[in-house]
């Protein structure tokens, strides 16, 4: 019987061997083990017990030889260290904190949807429809776990469309990774898993009404629809992220706009208003209007004759700031830094990061502006700028004979009481916000640089009166630019080209002198 167990007693190590392996190789493959899987892992481990009776002294001899003893104590070590690292996870999951290490904080809630999120004050049910096999479900958890931790008032049901697919067909489901949020009777729904889509959801469906932004047209505007480097077509979609319908007018055969729940946008037009333009949106600004006017460097007499009542003008010159510009573009790219100012006390701008201004004119405030008017100055330029007056000069140097000296101010908020209409009421009152450039809002521009974007939508708030949604909105995804300012540009070479090798040399020369 000793002879046959001892004849037989490798292919049983063998058997365990290829049990073991076959039950570890379909784990790792699968992630689970079925039935075969299990079969195979209990052979194996019957296998390496019959083996290890069979085998008796070589256990021994193997339990006492030096390397044995050696390999108990790496074994050991690192299963004190696999100890530790749980523990220290274990801790950290229960605490659920997290960093966002990124430049513009592009994984961090941004505060509208924050002040959103603790604005609402009944119960929304999110119904996330997304398949085991959605790539972007995990996205998709990540960021509706985000939104929970502001308010309860957010119940989030994940729901499998191939596991249940009656779910699938109550809600006229299309695409596998579409989410439904619901409030009592109203219902949205999005296909986008990221901040931007959520939060663009969400404010449809808790809005009561959608404002409406128009853009004027007729004069060679900037288009809306336009998709080419000087169009509007990623602001369009901004704009719409944010619950605002977007169209076009033209006042010459439109002459009356609706006052309520709209905001104009003049942006940059090439040709002057006609009167009767001119007359229309006279009369709409004088009923409690609201407006946006974007100008370029050739200011227009009609848009400013618009203006003038209100105690603001656009200005014919383009602005110079040696100081703070983007050092690839020159001078003529004015670059607002964060906080910049008096944009300090904005409601527009106190939150937003540096705003990259190309080819500004500057706003001039009246001195003699009507008392019963608020005007706010916003984007101001350095102590150490000029605006070069007319536009049409071209050698950009400072002429103090025609040059206007900084600081200057880049835009202006206006608040006033209605001057006109049946329906005067003290609570109304006209909203005008100017701002001397409009390629900054352009598809080139609007997402380079991360406070442009938030700047044209946090004015459309405030215009709107929705100032409880100014603040950082969403970052999109998207690629960066760098824009070095001459002070970045300074601290590159400094630090690298000139500090650094001379770190180096400094610690070659202290080592060679102590070894002469």
């Amino acid at each position: 019987m000793q002879a046959l167990l001892a004849k037989t007693n490798p292919y049983f190590g063998y058997l365990a061997l290829a049990g073991l392996v076959g039950a570890a190789a379909q784990f790792l493959v699968r992630q689970q083990l079925n039935w075969i899987g299990w079969v195979l892992l209990g052979v194996g481990l019957l296998a390496l017990i019959a083996w290890a009776v069979g085998n008796p002294q070589a256990i021994r001899k193997a339990v006492g030889a030096r390397e044995t003893r050696y390999g108990s104590n790496t074994v050991a070590m690192v299963l004190i260290f696999a100890a530790v690292i749980g523990v220290v996870n274990f801790i950290v999951a229960q605490r659920n904190q997290t960093w966002d290490v990124t430049a513009t904080q592009q994984f961090t809630i941004s505060q509208q949807t924050i002040n959103l999120l603790k604005g609402i004050k009944d119960p929304i049910t999110i119904k996330a429809f997304f398949s085991e096999q959605a790539y972007n479900k995990k996205q998709a958890q990540d960021t509706l776990n985000s939104y929970t931790r502001y308010t309860d008032k957010l119940s989030v049901q994940w729901i499998d469309p191939v596991r249940d697919p009656n779910a699938a067909m109550q809600y006229n489901l299309t695409s596998d990774g579409t989410t439904f949020f619901e409030l009592g009777s109203k219902r949205q729904s999005t296909l986008g898993v990221g901040e931007s889509d959520f939060t663009g959801t969400l404010m449809k469906l808790l809005s009561t009404e959608q404002k409406t932004v128009y853009f004027l047209k007729g004069h060679k505007e900037r288009a809306l629809d336009g998709s080419d480097q000087n169009g509007y077509s990623q602001l369009k979609a901004a704009l719409e992220q944010n619950n605002y319908k977007t169209d076009t007018v033209d006042l010459s055969t439109n002459p009356t706009l609706t006052i309520q729940s709209t905001v104009l946008v003049i942006a940059s037009p090439q040709s002057d208003l006609l009167p009767d333009e001119q007359k229309a949106l006279t009369s709409y600004l004088e009923q409690s209007g609201k407006a946006l006017f974007l100008g370029d460097p050739r200011s227009l007499p009609s848009v400013n004759e618009v203006l003038k009542p209100y105690g603001v003008t656009l200005e014919d010159g383009f602005v110079i700031d040696p100081v703070n510009y983007v050092a690839q573009l020159g001078p003529t790219v004015p670059i607002i830094p964060d906080r910049q100012g008096a944009d300090s006390a904005n409601p527009v701008t106190k939150d937003l990061g540096r705003i990259l201004l190309p080819a500004s004119a500057s706003v001039t405030i009246a001195e003699d502006a009507p008392s019963e008017e608020t005007i706010t100055p916003m984007l101001q330029t350095t102590t150490q700028s000029w605006l070069v007056r007319p536009s049409t000069r071209t050698d950009g140097q400072f002429n103090a004979a025609s040059d206007l000296r900084g600081p200057l101010n880049i835009g202006a908020l206006v608040q006033a009481p209605i001057k006109s209409g049946d329906n005067a009421d003290n609570k109304k009152n006209t909203r005008i916000a100017v701002v001397g450039n409009s390629l900054f809002a352009t598809n080139q521009f609007l997402m380079t640089i991360e406070g442009n974007r938030d700047l044209f939508v946090n004015t459309v708030n405030w215009l709107s009166e929705s100032e409880d949604m100014i603040a950082i909105g969403p970052k999109p995804m998207d690629t960066r630019q760098i824009f070095l300012m001459p002070s970045d540009m300074n601290l590159v070479f400094w630090s690298s080209v000139v500090f650094l090798p001379a770190v180096v040399l400094a610690i070659g020369g202290i080592i060679w002198y102590r070894r002469r």
